[in-house]
């Protein structure tokens, strides 16, 4: 797996990303881990630009005006924070490389990076954002099941 440049996309952030947590060892990696590093992949990190039509639609429930990092799967951009997807993702924590000592000066704000990851859905993604945000959401069963049923008698 591997990080590399997106030649299409630089814009400033708003605010400097908060706190940095507590890096693992490479040797206490789990077997999750290694099972996500095949499965998924990403593939480009570049600087973004707010560009006027860009390759990628925004999610529409995770597109955060704050973000400081863009995750683009299949043709969707989701918007983030990275310090967030890092606490609770190895894959991110050990593929987007660490940022700077965290010194700027005030002109200097970082810049939004955006990420491809190739190896999941758009559906799937969303909900891992959705579990990851809103842990004690659980999504309804009757979405799945009585549908179909309700809609015979509709």
């Amino acid at each position: 797996m591997e990080a590399r440049p997106n030649e299409s996309t630089t814009s400033q952030a708003s605010e400097p990303s908060v706190g940095q947590k507590r890096e693992r060892p490479q040797d206490e990696q789990s077997p999750d881990l290694d099972v996500a590093k095949r499965r998924l992949q990403i593939i480009s990190g570049t600087p973004a630009r707010v560009e006027a039509s860009p390759a990628y639609a925004q999610s529409a429930d995770f597109w955060y005006p704050d973000g400081n990092i863009v995750i683009i799967v299949e043709n969707t951009g989701f918007k983030l924070l990275l310090s967030r997807i890092k606490q609770y993702c190895k894959l991110f924590q050990n593929e987007i490389p660490a940022e700077g000592d965290g010194t700027s000066d005030a002109c200097s704000l970082p810049q939004i990076v955006s990420y491809t990851l190739t190896g999941v859905k758009v559906a799937d993604f969303t909900e891992f954002l959705r579990a990851m945000e809103t842990p004690l959401y659980v999504r309804p069963v009757y979405d799945l099941i009585l549908l179909p049923e309700i809609s015979m008698f509709g």
